[in-house]
């Protein structure tokens, strides 16, 4: 199926040489036509169709394929490659017949049942390629790729016990691994079977004692369903080893403001938010989910979290996107003039940023400054000069200082 493979022309192809020119070919299905009555016409059409597709002369393949099937009707190999075509040709039915038909020819081949549970799974077909991929779990017991496929069938139906069900063969066919284990911890999360959840991470912990991240994901599991201590006591295991751990140190955060220690939670968030090794997206996560809560909280912390943004922008001067999101809290909170620094940061990170020299040129207007609005659309119309309205407001200005002269 797709969602494993790939390439769509998968099949076992034998290489000949022809007249001097290297051509790809089905491995074909001469053992199904040993006494061959085309004398080898079928074998040169197919290869020929093989030779005009790779050409990109797809009209002339389509021919010399239908030449195929006129002399063998059932030519599963043919067969294939037509349903490619209408496909193509956005002619699902005949394709779908197409690769039926190959596969009741040919159905110890792996790759035609394959295609043809690609194409039911592609055009919606769920129950008619559940029942295929079953039937090549029996015929090809050594293939992994089916139980794939039935996994990605079943994340669609959204049927997780099929899901857990199909992990737990993957795990004797492949072992146990990090993904497969993931991917159960995380199903059982939908099932809200804590139980099983936990006992997943469990196993993840015993396999992997050095990676800290199971324990923390085990922390967070515990506060979900209310056993604080628990977590506590994983988080505290995992800094304990690792101080910088920022996963933990997030969760630890999330620790306090569960049992309601609102100064150490205040402390752990001021202390994630500056901290160098937290990316930038975080921390713009982190700042919008306390402008959230100050709003709710008609700005009581509108102090703290000016200050916060006040140190982040100074401790990464080269970022924009902390900057941005302190002018929009400025806004939102009638302090317009406050803004105006901000802005200016913003502009000395990048002078070509449109919105920002816009926002500062909109407060000039009104407060009718003309050497502000001189010094904000000079540059701009340098840097951006089919902007109408910097060359606009700069002709005005120009003009009132002229007229007061």
């Amino acid at each position: 199926m797709s969602l494993i493979r790939h390439n769509r022309i998968p099949l076992n192809y034998a290489v000949i040489l022809l007249g001097g020119i290297l051509f790809s070919s089905f491995r074909t299905d001469s053992i199904h036509f040993a006494n061959d009555p085309t004398n080898g016409k079928y074998d040169y059409y197919l290869v020929e169709a093989g030779r005009l597709r790779d050409e990109g002369q797809y009209t002339a393949s389509f021919q010399m394929l239908q030449h195929c099937l006129a002399l063998r009707p059932d030519a599963p190999s043919a067969l294939f490659e037509l349903s490619q075509y209408y496909m193509a040709l956005n002619r699902p039915e005949q394709a779908g017949a197409a690769l039926q038909k190959a596969v009741a020819t040919r159905p110890d081949n792996y790759w035609y049942a394959d295609a043809l549970s690609d194409y039911y799974y592609r055009t919606g077909q769920i129950d008619q390629a559940i029942v295929l991929l079953d039937s090549m779990l029996i015929r090809f017991p050594t293939r992994q790729e089916p139980l794939m496929n039935l996994l990605a069938v079943y994340q669609q139906k959204g049927d997780t016990d099929k899901q857990i069900k199909i992990l737990d063969e993957l795990e004797q066919k492949m072992g146990q691994s990090e993904y497969l284990s993931m991917m159960k911890y995380q199903l059982y999360q939908q099932k809200k079977d804590t139980l099983h959840a936990f006992a997943e991470l469990q196993d993840l912990i015993t396999r992997y004692p050095t990676e800290m991240r199971y324990r923390t994901m085990l922390g967070d599991a515990y506060l979900q369903v209310s056993q604080p201590e628990r977590a506590l006591d994983l988080y505290q295991h995992v800094l304990a080893a690792e101080p910088h751990n920022i996963p933990a140190l997030f969760s630890m955060a999330g620790y306090y403001r569960y049992v309601g220690d609102t100064d150490r939670y205040n402390l752990q968030v001021d202390s994630l938010l500056l901290n160098k090794d937290v990316p930038i997206d975080r921390k713009e996560e982190m700042m919008r989910m306390l402008v959230i809560q100050d709003n709710g909280s008609n700005g009581r912390d509108s102090l703290r979290i000016r200050r916060l943004f006040d140190d982040m922008v100074a401790s990464n001067p080269e970022d924009s996107i902390i900057p941005t999101l302190y002018v929009q809290y400025l806004y939102s909170t009638k302090r317009e003039t406050a803004a105006v620094p901000v802005l200016k940061h913003l502009l000395r990170i990048n002078p070509a940023n449109d919105a920002a020299r816009m926002t500062l040129l909109q407060q000039a207007v009104q407060a009718n400054d003309t050497d502000a609005v001189i010094r904000i659309c000079g540059p701009g119309f340098r840097l951006n000069p089919t902007e109408v309205r910097y060359a606009y407001y700069l002709g005005i200005s120009y003009y009132q200082k002229d007229s007061l002269t």
